[in-house]
């Protein structure tokens, strides 16, 4: 799954990343972003969408929101093989596609006591996109809300393989449009759902400073020696 990732790449190149490869170049919605070390589900992330004709970014909170029979869940994860079964997000596959940013992203292995969390991320330490989907809905008040979640595929044969049996979808720039375009066939995106096939990727020990939520600084990412 992924619960946890990073975005602590400085403003300039985040808006140079986005205009390099979407060509927007509104940037407006970028005046405010400051690296983050720390993101985490109901936060907003920065996405890219299209409406069919142009790319258009904003910030979108993480996570569908589901009403159970006492509490408010948050479905911050879809799984890629089962996405187009489930009602929550068979919509979104086939016309609400998006691509949030990022530049790493962290993992627990609870098979160590306590869980030891690991973080992974390209070995230029580059901003990546992870595939998304969003979708809207009407407030308890009536108000349109937005919302975005993340898409995992299977970690078979991946370095993530000994800690988790799930890892996010990361696509490489030279899918972004075939992946955000509405009129890609739904029956040719399965191929892009699978484990980014990157040189590799770094994966760091890291202390358990990054379990709070309200950690968010570089010593989140800070290798430890194990």
């Amino acid at each position: 799954m992924c619960g946890r990732f990073t975005l602590t790449t400085s403003q300039h190149d985040v808006i140079h990343f986005v205009e390099h490869h979407f060509s927007i170049q509104q940037n407006d919605f970028l005046s405010t972003h400051q690296p983050t070390y720390n993101v985490a589900p109901t936060q907003s992330l920065i996405t890219i969408l299209s409406d069919g004709k142009i790319n258009k970014g904003g910030y979108l909170p993480w996570g569908f929101p589901f009403e159970g029979q006492s509490t408010k869940t948050f479905i911050v994860n879809a799984r890629s093989e089962t996405v187009m079964d489930k009602p929550m997000f068979r919509s979104s596959y086939r016309s609400k596609r998006c691509l949030v940013l990022a530049d790493g992203f962290y993992e627990w292995d609870r098979k160590e006591k306590p869980s030891q969390p690991y973080y992974f991320r390209l070995p230029n330490q580059s901003i990546f996109a992870f595939a998304g989907l969003w979708s809207h809905y009407l407030d308890k008040e009536g108000k349109k809300q937005f919302a975005v979640t993340l898409l995992t595929t299977s970690s078979f044969q991946t370095i993530m393989e000994p800690i988790h049996d799930r890892l996010p979808v990361v696509l490489s720039p030279d899918q972004y449009q075939f992946w955000l375009n509405k009129e890609t066939p739904i029956d040719e995106l399965a191929f892009l759902l699978k484990p980014y096939n990157a040189p590799s990727w770094e994966k760091r020990p890291i202390s358990t400073y990054v379990n709070k939520v309200m950690h968010n600084d570089p010593q989140c990412i800070e290798t430890i020696k194990k």
